[in-house]
């Protein structure tokens, strides 16, 4: 833990590991400890005058201010997504409606004659680059997380509780899923189809 927080307090200009472990050692166990301090908190701890301090602050300004801007972008992409989706049309396999012989999930129409991949009007929406989702959200989750299906406790592991969340596969058993929830839980991981379970 101290490794970790020293090694981002060495990260902002003007603090080397020194100074990064009298910042720990004075209370600041992380970057927003040191963004929540005034100029004159900071300037207090040994081989940190006001000068400094003041850098830091503004250090601190410019970074927190930059994840501000993306969270703000992120969530209004989101929501042109849900916009897209809602004006979105139905992909339906040419004259599918006409023969039984015939599967509606989506072809790409062939044939030089074919009057809906000349897009002759009435005959159909062709799938084409501009209905898609903007790039940074796509595949997300409508939480805005990204979405792992999970089979076992192992596969936890690797799961990022920041920006995924987990769905647990259909094919595991009710014991199984338990201690997968178990342990989620104890990660911290939200899970999108928890078990209900009565009580």
């Amino acid at each position: 833990m101290k490794e970790e927080v020293i090694s981002q307090l060495t990260q902002l200009e003007g603090i080397g590991k020194k100074k990064a472990e009298a910042l720990y050692e004075a209370g600041f166990r992380s970057l927003e400890d040191l963004r929540r301090a005034t100029v004159e908190e900071i300037s207090k701890v040994e081989g940190i005058g006001e000068a400094l301090a003041r850098k830091i602050k503004e250090q601190l300004g410019k970074i927190y201010k930059e994840e501000a801007t993306v969270d703000k972008e992120f969530e209004r992409l989101l929501r042109v997504r849900e916009v897209l989706k809602k004006k979105k049309p139905e992909f339906r396999r040419y004259q599918a409606h006409k023969k039984k012989s015939l599967d509606e999930s989506w072809r790409r129409p062939r044939g030089i004659h074919n009057k809906l991949r000349r897009k002759f009007a009435g005959r159909g929406n062709v799938v084409q680059v501009g209905y898609g989702a903007p790039r940074v959200v796509r595949g997300l989750h409508p939480s805005g997380y990204e979405e792992v299906l999970v089979r076992n406790v192992q596969e936890l592991e690797t799961v990022d509780p920041e920006r995924q969340v987990v769905r647990i596969a259909s094919t595991v058993g009710t014991k199984k899923r338990l201690e997968i929830e178990k342990y989620a839980e104890s990660l911290g991981i939200k899970i999108l189809n928890k078990l209900r379970r009565e009580d």
